[in-house]
């Protein structure tokens, strides 16, 4: 290290040109108003702002060590380790596995986020929930009482259902409007929809514990659903 800029007001050191921002400034006095020092030569300045309410002018004050502001340049070295070294962590919730590429000082990690890349996700609905040693797949969240996980799932059913009929809504519309009927194999298939959904919620409310309901939820069984006509 040789040239060092400190810049109280704005946050700033500045190490041989790398700037670091936000650097935590509460520990330098407030008359400061920028610190300059070369420690190939141990030479700087201190510049003070004054006070004209106080009679007190500008001045500088000549320095040979930079000792008392070396918290301020450790800081500022750890905040351009971090952005040079950049962590990526992953999102446990949708967008499941999406990057999220840290910089900051410390590299604090997001929240409902793993640093190890997911594995792959088994069904669409999914997330990753932690389970106290590791994060797993599930539908609903892990600590959820029964009943809680239970209503957590049937409002999925319910969201299910609505996201696979709403796109045929149209043709209901029309047949209320103008009597032309619905297409046969198209009514079939939304009467097997809702059926569906009411199994699903059925079986849902009958598991008598987490652990068989996180079963039902990650079977074929129920992520299946009757195919639409226009598959």
């Amino acid at each position: 290290m040789s040239k060092i800029t400190i810049v109280p007001i704005d946050r700033v050191v500045v190490l041989n040109g790398i700037v670091a921002s936000g650097v935590d400034m509460t520990s330098v006095d407030p008359a400061i108003h920028a610190i300059q020092f070369d420690t190939e030569s141990s030479e700087g300045t201190v510049e003070y702002k004054g006070d004209p309410t106080k009679g007190v002018t500008p001045y500088v004050e000549v320095i040979a060590s930079i000792e008392p502001w070396e918290i301020l340049i450790a800081e500022a070295e750890e905040m351009n380790f971090c952005k040079r070294n950049p962590k990526t962590f992953y999102n446990t919730v949708p967008p499941v596995g999406r990057k999220i590429v840290v910089s900051e000082r410390g590299w604090p990690q997001p929240r409902n986020s793993t640093e190890k890349p997911p594995t792959d996700q088994p069904y669409l609905n999914t997330s990753l929930y932690w389970d106290g040693s590791d994060y797993v797949w599930s539908v609903f969240p892990l600590d959820l009482s029964l009943l809680d996980a239970q209503n957590f799932v049937a409002d999925g059913i319910s969201e299910k259902t609505y996201s696979l009929l709403q796109p045929s809504d149209w043709m209901v519309v029309r047949q209320t409007e103008t009597g032309k009927g619905t297409p046969e194999d198209w009514g079939t298939w939304r009467e097997a929809v809702r059926e569906e959904s009411k199994v699903k919620r059925r079986l849902t409310f009958e598991k008598e514990d987490l652990a068989s309901l996180s079963d039902y939820c990650n079977s074929t069984e129920f992520h299946s659903w009757p195919i639409s006509p226009s598959a």
